[in-house]
């Protein structure tokens, strides 16, 4: 035989049901961590990419100092030939 549901059954179904539902708070915390998971997910790309720029920029700057230790070495040579050149004129 079935069981009668009451009114007070029904009534405390829905109580159970209505303490497992999330509050506009819980929804409320729930959308700032997943904002904040986002926020942190962009900052660490952004990173990321700041990173690779700053590699490159680097690896750009290196190149340029060793082209220009080059050159440099290149004048100073050329300079101390010519001061030899002519402490030999004198």
């Amino acid at each position: 035989m079935a069981k009668k549901m009451t009114i007070e059954d029904l009534a405390g179904m829905v109580q159970r049901g209505f303490e497992n539902t999330a509050t506009k708070e819980d929804l409320r915390q729930l959308e700032l961590r997943m904002a904040t998971k986002d926020d942190i997910q962009m900052l660490a790309e952004a990173i990321k990419d700041l990173e690779m720029r700053m590699s490159a920029y680097m690896s750009f700057n290196k190149e340029e100092l060793d082209r220009l230790k080059t050159w440099m070495q290149t004048i100073d040579e050329r300079v101390a030939f010519l001061e030899q050149k002519y402490k030999h004129k004198k």
